[in-house]
């Protein structure tokens, strides 16, 4: 894990934006298939597993922001869904 070593006599000031763990998020992006209201997801990082999740979700027929997203809150709408299966192509 990474630390910070801080030598000095003066306190820190200042805040910190952490992204949510890709780990959490894959599973509440697929939860949100579960609800046809709109799903509001917080603190999305961009990396490549969301942006595939991102692809997946649009295949199914949910309404999700584009594969390419920046990091940040998405709201994912799956009223509903045409696909359960991914082609073989794909």
């Amino acid at each position: 894990m990474d630390k910070f070593l801080i030598k000095g006599g003066n306190p820190l000031h200042g805040t910190v934006s952490v992204t949510a763990p890709k780990n959490s998020a894959l599973p509440v992006m697929a939860a949100a298939l579960l609800t046809a209201d709109q799903v509001t997801v917080h603190n999305i990082p961009k990396v490549r597993d969301l942006i595939t999740m991102s692809k997946l979700l649009a295949f199914m027929g949910a309404s999700v922001p584009s594969p390419k997203f920046r990091p940040g809150d998405y709201t994912i709408s799956a009223p509903t869904l045409n696909h359960a299966e991914l082609p073989t192509s794909w």
